[in-house]
């Protein structure tokens, strides 16, 4: 959705990948803010069950947006670990039904 698995490093193994850079700090950072400012806006005006509400689905979006990166993520991570042959020493491409797939020099 949001975040770009570039930003992240494909070595992590929690639930919440690493940053490799700002850009990955800057998600975190505002995921974070758009989770508790309203939530503690909510309770100030003393809107429990609304900042409850509410901290329960951005909770949900974060966590559904961390799967789709993971996913990404892993999928990065297995086309750099391979290795392709080729006979000619052109670059091509090779599609699949998963991975679009390009030789490396």
């Amino acid at each position: 959705m949001f975040g770009n698995a570039t930003w992240f490093r494909s070595e992590s193994r929690s639930i919440a990948p690493a940053p490799r850079t700002f850009r990955g700090w800057g998600y975190y950072g505002i995921w974070l803010a758009a989770i508790f400012v309203p939530a503690g806006l909510l309770l100030l005006r003393v809107q429990v069950p609304e900042a409850l509400i509410w901290t329960g689905v951005a909770v949900s979006g974060l966590l559904f947006d961390l799967r789709r990166l993971r996913n990404d993520i892993r999928q990065r991570a297995a086309i750099e670990r391979m290795h392709f042959i080729d006979d000619d020493g052109q670059n091509r491409q090779a599609d699949t039904d998963n991975y679009v797939l390009e030789i490396r020099q």
